[in-house]
């Protein structure tokens, strides 16, 4: 099984792979995933 991005016939990335999986588990809510948006906050105020 491929689970790259565009590898063979599954063309998604692991993270649009993570997000089906969190919709399923909860019971059909997406959530917006805030830590990388913090982590990218924390970078730039670093610099």
């Amino acid at each position: 099984m491929y689970v790259g991005m565009g590898q063979g016939q599954l063309t998604l990335t692991p993270m649009q792979l993570a997000n089906a999986m969190c919709i399923i588990a909860n019971r059909g809510w997406f959530y917006i995933p805030h830590t990388s948006w913090k982590a990218l906050i924390m970078i730039i105020r670093k610099n």
